[in-house]
């Protein structure tokens, strides 16, 4: 490198440390390097103050310290990135530094180039010999000139070969299971595949529950449900779910109060299957008094009427 220097005219060295672009892409990749570091220190602080919240004040237990390990581990990654993208700054704005630094040592171009018009000048008209002594001393200024660049390149790229050395970044370790994805679209799968095969079954006994929960109440409605609910189990139709159907939310939020009633689902305890239940109300069952209206549901209201 200090060979390939050392042969190198003056203009040679001269021209292309005047044209090239300047030490501006080294200042600028310095402050770029400087503000990442700066963005990656901000976001590890914020990654372990949101962990320790949680941790101190929502979320408790095995999970909770299997995650303040994983991001404890991905903030500490953050930290030494941040110092490391510092480091990269302060190796960039030390480069840009000692090309600044190698320019203003340089012969300018121009006091190379009229060094040797010069010397040309003197040559053609040295006659009787009268141009040689300041022929020589156009030569030795070239000398110079010329173990001037080649010293101050020498050096350069001594600086700027140790400025511009950096160490290969490293990977955040892996903090999530690999198989958590695929294991969740299997699970999905599998829960999708069961609520196929389920077919309606999950309305069809719905059904059947309101019509037991409402034997004490309007047992002339009981064998409604409960013939519909068979039906509904008797035919094979994909799962459907409840949320999708607004009359549905009615109904079951309508189910569940009536279900907290105090041994409601001992009615039915002893009988198999949905036609035993009306099979064994007795005779009198079947003829006695309506309820007065305000025992009735609304809905039931306007039926009868």
């Amino acid at each position: 490198m200090f060979t390939d220097f050392a042969f190198l005219p003056p203009e040679v060295i001269s021209t292309r440390m005047y044209s090239g672009p300047g030490s501006g892409s080294l200042q600028a990749a310095a402050e770029g390097w400087q503000q990442l570091s700066a963005e990656l220190h901000a976001s590890a602080q914020t990654y372990r103050s949101v962990v320790s919240d949680l941790i101190a004040w929502h979320w408790v237990g095995p999970s909770s310290a299997a995650m303040a390990a994983a991001a404890t581990s991905y903030a500490e990654w953050l930290e030494a990135t941040a110092i490391q993208t510092g480091q990269t700054a302060r190796q960039a704005a030390t480069a840009a530094s000692a090309f600044d630094e190698a320019f203003a040592m340089t012969v300018p171009p121009s006091i190379v180039f009229a060094n040797r018009e010069q010397l040309l000048l003197l040559i053609a008209t040295n006659f009787f010999g009268q141009n040689t002594s300041a022929i020589a001393a156009l030569e030795l200024a070239y000398a110079e000139m010329w173990v001037t660049n080649s010293s101050v390149m020498q050096d350069y790229s001594v600086t700027s070969a140790a400025a511009t050395k950096l160490t290969p970044f490293a990977s955040p370790q892996q903090a999530t299971n690999p198989a958590g994805l695929p294991g969740q679209a299997a699970a999905v799968a599998q829960a999708t595949a069961g609520a196929a095969a389920d077919g309606g079954n999950w309305l069809g006994n719905l059904l059947e529950q309101i019509g037991m929960a409402l034997l004490p109440f309007a047992p002339e409605l009981t064998p409604f449900f409960l013939e519909a609910g068979e039906l509904i189990n008797a035919i094979p139709f994909p799962s459907i779910v409840a949320d999708d159907f607004t009359f549905l939310d009615g109904v079951m939020a309508w189910y569940a109060t009536v279900s907290s009633i105090n041994n409601i689902s001992s009615l039915g305890t002893g009988i198999i299957g949905p036609r035993r239940i009306w099979a064994s109300c007795p005779a009198s069952r079947h003829r006695q008094p309506r309820l007065s209206p305000v025992s009735l549901p609304h809905w039931s209201i306007r039926s009868k009427t």
